[in-house]
């Protein structure tokens, strides 16, 4: 069992139960014999996840650019008529900012996912030392987060539920250490949690593989790295 620190609840969660209903054994059993073969496991973005993210980035911010082109561009004189009413500038500027918060958002993600993420190549990477989630070529430089297994209390899979999108199952660890880099491209830090507390670090996002497989082969590595798993 994984150490019991101040305000930790051990145990499994009904989300993780649900999951690991789910899970194919042979797939995670392929995984571990990689893992013992070759020394790591890496988990990939889904470029077809990837392409449709971008598909439908640049589809909205069209839409959105085209609803901009199609105003009236007199409307945009907020004041050039003065018998307008103060409730329909306030509206004007309301869509004004609708309109371009939404080429922001859809804009970056655009850019996000056609130019950003093919090339820098966001995974997770377990060995039997450790688990790190990173973005670029190096796997070894800047990661977004890192952990020996052995300062991993816990792995959870959480259910995320989304308005109007499917529950998505986040996979996350509870270390004791870890190395983080809240921006990408900046040099990493190590932290340590206060007694009582937990770091929290997750698998990456957009996984090509099924979560509740990955799940159930990180449970089994973090068991492995516990001095009871490895006298089993």
């Amino acid at each position: 069992m994984a150490e019991q620190l101040p305000g930790w609840q051990p145990g499994h969660t009904r989300d993780m139960e649900k999951a690991l209903r789910k899970v194919n054994q042979r797939r995670v059993g392929e995984w571990l014999r990689e893992l013992d073969m070759r020394g790591q496991v890496v988990f990939r973005a889904s470029a077809v996840k990837v392409g449709l993210l971008a598909v439908g980035s640049w589809i909205f911010l069209v839409a959105v650019g085209g609803g901009l082109i199609a105003m009236d561009w007199s409307e945009w004189v907020l004041f050039s008529d003065p018998s307008r009413r103060a409730s329909g500038v306030v509206q004007l500027v309301f869509g004004i900012l609708l309109l371009g918060g939404g080429l922001l958002v859809f804009g970056s993600a655009a850019v996000l996912f056609t130019f950003v993420v093919p090339f820098q190549s966001p995974r997770t990477i377990v060995t039997h030392h450790e688990v790190r989630y990173v973005w670029g070529a190096d796997p070894h430089r800047r990661p977004v987060f890192a952990a020996q297994w052995c300062d991993v209390v816990a792995v959870r899979g959480i259910l995320r539920r989304r308005i109007r999108l499917p529950a998505m199952l986040a996979l996350c660890f509870y270390v004791r250490r870890s190395e983080v880099s809240l921006r990408r491209g900046r040099p990493s830090e190590t932290r340590t949690a206060v007694l009582g507390q937990l770091l929290t670090g997750e698998v990456g996002f957009l996984l090509r593989d099924p979560r509740p497989d990955i799940l159930a082969f990180l449970l089994e590595v973090h068991r492995r790295s516990q001095p009871c798993g490895r006298r089993q």
